[in-house]
Order: C-alpha cells, then sequence, then structure tokens
C-alpha cells in the first residue's frame, strides 16, 4: 500500500508541475509519460529519473491484491525516492 500511495504522491506532483508550466494535464497514472514530457521545463527532474522509473515498475504489481508482494527494502526506496521528490517540488531542503 506504501508503494500505492506514493505513486500517487509522484503523479500529483507532476502534475501540478505541468500546471505550473501551463501545460494541460494527460489523464494518465503513468508517471514516467508525466515525468518525461515535464522534464525539459524541470531540469531537476532528471535527478529522480531513475526513481521514478523504480516506483513505475513497482506500481503494478502493488496497485491490486492479487499482485506480486513488494519487499520492505523496495517501499523503503519508494519513501526515500518520494521524499526527494517532495523536498525539490517544495523547496524544503529537511523534513520536519
Amino acid at each position: 500500500i506504501v508503494v500505492f500511495h506514493r505513486h500517487e504522491c509522484f503523479e500529483k506532483l507532476l502534475k501540478a508541475l505541468w500546471i505550473k508550466h501551463g501545460l494541460e494535464i494527460q489523464k494518465t497514472h503513468d508517471i514516467r509519460l508525466l515525468h518525461k514530457n515535464i522534464v525539459a521545463c524541470e531540469s531537476w527532474l532528471g535527478e529522480v529519473a531513475d526513481g521514478i522509473l523504480d516506483i513505475h515498475n513497482m506500481f503494478g504489481d502493488s496497485r491490486y491484491p492479487s499482485g506480486d508482494q513488494i519487499t520492505s527494502d523496495e517501499a523503503g526506496q519508494c519513501l526515500v525516492i518520494t521524499e526527494v521528490l517532495f523536498d525539490r517540488f517544495t523547496g524544503s531542503n529537511q523534513r520536519t
């Protein structure tokens, strides 16, 4: 469930960046596509490209109860990646 909610967080943050740059939001849950089409406007997103791919790959398996199980290490990795994106998005350097 952690990966599912972190994926949702990524999706919403990326869509917020689309709005910031006046782009029409695509109806998709594919964070790779959302990332690919906004990275030219927000170059720092290149730093989290690998993390986005990791979370996207975990998402399909975690979205439905019948999917593969995500390990606690993968869930922890997902948490770290999302915190990096969130901190960059909000301009925060530390978690409070």
